[in-house]
Parts: structure tokens; sequence; C-alpha cells
């Protein structure tokens, strides 16, 4: 048995009992990569704890790079002698495994099964104590965002542009998509983010206009305290851009 800290064994707990709702002698099926195999074994060991039965399962992160693991197939699994009621999908948030990790949920969903689906991109051993919340607070929030976010139709998002003016983007958005609630507590047949919290609606993304000023990171390019990138975007695309980079890219 590992010596985990009990913040850490506290989010596995919540994960499994809050946001998956499995109790005693439910199946949780662990699908993990290589590189998180700790925060795997705490989850084990959380499961464990509640008398919950754990199928874990390790791949490897190219094994998501052109799609999932036939293994993981919603048709495999629900061939399996024992069908899991809750699974999590523990791997890294990465450009080259997004498609397939989104995917995944999405065909474990369609199936029509009455599992729980937990995606958890980017959780490790260090962050998995944020799976735990006071899920009451966080659903009263994000009603609350559900509320303000169904009644308008235009996003504005304000920014500092290099002369110290303010950048404005307009993004107009979609109105035939009702916003959706994350909570982190998950529905039978559905699958979410783990941890979460979040209330959030379609753009039209063909209507956005305007200015934006971007400080601090974009993929694979964390920008320093003096650098920024200023896009003008049209009609959802962007039309023009300038740049100042200490070191150009």
């Amino acid at each position: 048995m590992t010596n985990f800290k009990p913040d850490q064994l506290n989010g596995a707990r919540s994960l499994i009992q809050d946001g998956l709702k499995l109790s005693s002698h439910h199946t949780l099926l662990l699908l993990y990569q290589r590189e998180l195999t700790n925060a795997a074994k705490c989850i084990e060991e959380a499961a464990n704890r509640l008398d919950v039965q754990v199928d874990a399962r390790e791949f490897t992160r190219e094994d998501f790079w052109n799609g999932y693991p036939e293994a993981f197939s919603p048709d495999k699994l629900t061939t399996s002698t024992v069908k899991p009621s809750g699974i999590v999908l523990l791997i890294e948030w990465s450009e080259k495994t997004t498609k397939a990790r989104l995917k995944l949920v999405t065909d474990l969903q369609n199936e029509a099964q009455p599992w729980r689906v937990a995606s958890m991109p980017g959780v490790d051993l260090d962050t998995l104590s944020f799976c735990s919340s006071d899920f009451s607070s966080i659903k009263e929030y994000s009603l609350a965002a559900f509320i303000i976010v169904a009644r308008s139709i235009l996003a504005t998002l304000t920014t500092e542009n290099p002369l110290g003016k303010k950048d404005v983007l307009n993004i107009p958005l979609e109105k035939k998509y009702c916003p959706i609630i994350s909570t982190g507590e998950i529905d039978a047949s559905s699958w979410g983010n783990i941890p979460s919290g979040e209330t959030f609606v379609v753009p039209d993304e063909y209507a956005a206009q305007g200015w934006v000023t971007v400080r601090g990171s974009i993929p694979h390019r964390p920008l320093n305290l003096d650098e920024w990138i200023r896009f003008e975007v049209k009609r959802g695309r962007i039309n023009h851009s300038s740049i100042k980079a200490s070191t150009p890219e």
C-alpha cells in the first residue's frame, strides 16, 4: 500500500462517491496512461476502502494518437463478464490525444449503457485533490451562470492592447444550442469532466468580430511578461495579427 496524502485520497473518494455515484460492490473501470500510474493507484486505494471493485487497464499516450484502443470500445465493454458502473479515463491533456479522448467518451455515452464516465485530462496525483468539491455550491453558481447565458445573445471579451487601451471582441451566441452545465456530478449514461464546475455555450463561430490581445500563453509557447499577440477577427476568423516576442518563432 502506498502512503498517499489525505487530500489526494479524499479527492479520489469524492470522484468515486460524489462524481460517479459508486458504492459497495459496484465496478469501476479505470483506464489510465502509464505516466499517471501513481494517480491511478491512489484511485484504486480509495475504491478498495469503499468496497468498489476496480478493473484497471494501462495504456500509453501513443495509443490515443490515431484513435483509441479497440479493447476500450463500447461493444467490447458491453460484452465483458462484469459491466462497469463507472469509467474513469485518466489521461494527459495534449493536442495529439484530445480528439481520440473525446471520441471515446462520446462513444461510451452513445452506447446507452447506465455507466457514468469521468474524463480527467491533465489530472495527476498532485491535482487529484481538486476532485473534492462543494458540489452544492458548484451547482448553485453553475445554475446562476446558466440563467445569465441562456438569456444572452452576445458575449464580449475585453483585453488591454499594447497602447493601454481596450480591445473588444464581440462573440454572438448560437441560440439553437442550450447552455450546458457541468458540475462534476455525472448522470447515468453520460460523461463529464472531473474536476469541473462550469457552464458553457456554443458561440456562432462565423460571426465573431473585433480585436483581442493575448498575454500569458498559447499552445507550445508561454508568453513572457513583456510579450503579447494581437489579433483582428472578422466573421470568426483571424484577419490580421501582430506580435511582440523576445525570440520570434
